[in-house]
């Protein structure tokens, strides 16, 4: 037999083991693209969502801390009106 007979690229179906092979990776190949696109697209979902969580987060503190100063305004404002009554109930009147 010659080189060219037992060389298993020259016959037929060496070429379609081949070529199957070659097709194989190609659909590999596209389904990895495929999956990267997919994680790319749901990275950028997620990156919003917490886009969005961070600046509720942030709306939610700066609410609490407006709360806490209006509650303490408000104790301080209960304080010196119940000083108050109570120098009126004992006679004093601030004048």
């Amino acid at each position: 037999m010659s080189e060219k007979e037992t060389d298993p690229g020259n016959h037929p179906n060496g070429e379609l083991n081949r070529m199957y092979e070659l097709n194989k990776i190609k659909k590999q190949v596209d389904n990895a693209e495929a999956t990267k696109a997919k994680a790319i697209s749901e990275l950028e979902s997620a990156k919003e969502i917490l886009q969005n969580l961070i600046t509720k987060l942030a709306n939610v503190s700066q609410c609490k801390q407006s709360t806490t100063a209006a509650a303490q305004v408000e104790r301080n404002r209960s304080r010196r009106f119940d000083n108050t009554v109570s120098l009126k109930a004992m006679g004093y009147e601030s004048k």
